[in-house]
Order: structure tokens, then sequence, then C-alpha cells
């Protein structure tokens, strides 16, 4: 029988990095804001996806300590850590002494040291994503690879997980981008950044604005109204913006020619995905398509994104 893993969806997020890490609750629960994408949401939402794609490695608990299981239920590590995380590309993040390192899931024994993939020495470390993974020591940030060579030097104030093939970083209160090779390729010179999607990357310069820039570093789109006060990622050729409208602040979508597709009118707005975003009007959440119809009325008080758990391209587009 085909057999699913839960991962973590590739999520980027605003330069606003926490200016600390504290890995071990008091429950032994890995706490949610590492990173921010921007709406208050931890990165490591999951999803389904295919187990056969990757060696699927699940974490699990056994009187208050942490370890790993494959998908046939097996344990590869055992338990005697403060906390583990699901695999992503092939290597799973564990928390010992309070300090953050990755295993290979090879099975579990004690006198195996191929168990330990990196030994847990960063006060923080993302997950793996395109060979990358982001660590910091001592408030200074940096990349590593699988082999644990420093592509990144550890001498920037933030840095963000690599996504299509550029990173984002901030040092001495300036944003820019490295390439895979810890190479600045578009310069620190703005204000706050997003990671790149779909070709573009939300930037605000110092004067306030908004824009996005493509990987060449080139303007795509400013605005020079002064009326947008933030832009999301593209998802799906579309991108959630917040702007003025009147005396309020209202969630909307732009489409890639920059122009509206879906006018700013709700309290919230999150990414498109299976052609659905959530929004929020009138204090609740509901589901939008792209063409701004109802796919779900309003009605909860809190939603997450469709994923590959549950999704449908075939429901009934309901009236606004």
């Amino acid at each position: 029988m085909k057999q699913t893993q839960l991962t973590a969806a590739l999520l980027v997020c605003a330069l606003l990095l926490p200016t600390s890490a504290s890995f071990a609750q008091a429950d032994d629960t890995p706490p949610h804001n590492w990173v921010f994408n921007g709406k208050g949401q931890k990165t490591d939402q999951v999803e389904l996806v295919d187990a056969a794609a990757d060696d699927a490695l699940f974490p699990i608990n056994i009187n208050n300590n942490w370890g790993l299981m494959n998908q046939d239920g097996e344990i590869v590590v055992f338990p005697r850590f403060e906390w583990t995380d699901y695999s992503f590309e092939g290597f799973a993040r564990y928390v010992r002494n309070g300090k953050t390192g990755f295993l290979r899931g090879d099975p579990a024994n004690d006198d195996n040291p191929r168990e330990f993939f990196i030994i847990a020495s960063y006060d923080y470390a993302d997950r793996f994503n395109e060979g990358c993974a982001v660590v910091m020591n001592k408030g200074k940030w940096g990349m590593i690879d699988k082999s644990r060579k420093l592509l990144l030097p550890m001498e920037f104030s933030g840095c963000l997980r690599m996504q299509d093939g550029f990173a984002a970083v901030k040092k001495d209160g300036k944003c820019g981008f490295v390439n895979r090779a810890g190479k600045i390729k578009i310069p620190l010179q703005y204000k706050r950044v997003r990671s790149f999607h779909d070709g573009f990357a939300a930037v605000q310069f110092f004067n306030g604005n908004w824009g996005y820039i493509n990987k060449a570093g080139k303007i795509a789109w400013q605005d020079k109204s002064g009326r947008v006060k933030e832009l999301g990622d593209f998802h799906e050729d579309f991108a959630r913006v917040q702007g003025e409208v009147g005396d309020q602040l209202r969630w909307g979508y732009i489409d890639k020619r920059f122009k509206f597709s879906i006018d700013p009118a709700y309290e919230d707005a999150r990414d498109f995905h299976y052609g659905m975003a959530a929004v929020k009007i009138n204090g609740k959440w509901g589901f939008i398509t792209k063409a701004d119809r109802w796919a779900i009325k309003p009605q909860f008080d809190a939603v997450d994104d469709f994923d590959d758990a549950v999704h449908s391209s075939d429901f009934d587009e309901g009236e606004r």
C-alpha cells in the first residue's frame, strides 16, 4: 500500500528574525516563532507528500524524550533528545542541551556514530532546503550545506531559507540576497525583503515604499503612492497586498501585471493554494476563488491553508 509522509510546506517570510531562540520548552514542544512568514504563522506547516520521494522520518515522543521513526513505524533514532523534527531532504533537526543539529536517520544504535549527521552545536538551525540550512550562533547567522561546509559566513544579523536559488540576508540594517555559493548577488540596499517566489521578491525601500524585484535585481514594480503597507509572495500568479482603503487597511490580490485582480476588501488574507485563498471579513474566515467568489463562505474563527491532504478543484463556486 502506498504510504504518505508528513513534511513541512515551503513557506517564506519577511526578514524579521527573532534575536534569540530557545528550543527546549517545559513540555518539550519546540517554539513556533523561530522564523515568521509575515502572517504570524509557523513555517513548519505540514502537508502530505509521497513517501517514496524521500526517506520518511517522523518525530516520536516517549516519556518526554524525542526520537525518530520511519514510515513503517520502526524506531530509527532512539528517543533521548529534547526535540526532533520531521525529515527534510533526508535530514531531521534535533535538540540536545539546548543546541540544534541534524540526524541522518540511520538505524538506532548508541554505538553507531553515523546516527549523528551534524552534532548539535547551533543556537538555531533551520531545516534543509535546496541543499542548504540556515544556522545561527550568538546572534550571528550563516548557512551550511549537507557536508557542514559553511556556504555563508556567520556574520549576518539575519538570513532566510534558500528559495528559488537565493537567500535573503541582513547586515548593518540593510537587506539583500546571496546565491547558493554565498555570494552577494543583489546588493544589501533594502529596508525589508521577502524571499523569492515565482521569480519575484517583495522589497521595502528605505523611503517606506514597497515593490517587487526580479532575480536580476531589477525593479519590476514599485508602489509610489505610499498607500501599499505590505506585499506578500506570489503564489499561483497572485500576491497578497495590504493597502489603505479610506481610513482602513484592507487586503486584496494583484497579478503578475501588478494590477489588482481582487480589490482590497478583506480584513486579513492568506496565499492562494489549489485555487483558493483564505480571507477574513466581518471577523470570520472563509475561502475565495481567483474570480473573487466564495468557495467556502466565511464562518470560521481561524483557518489554515489547503494542502495536499485535502483539496478539490471541482467545488461549486458560490456567489459573493
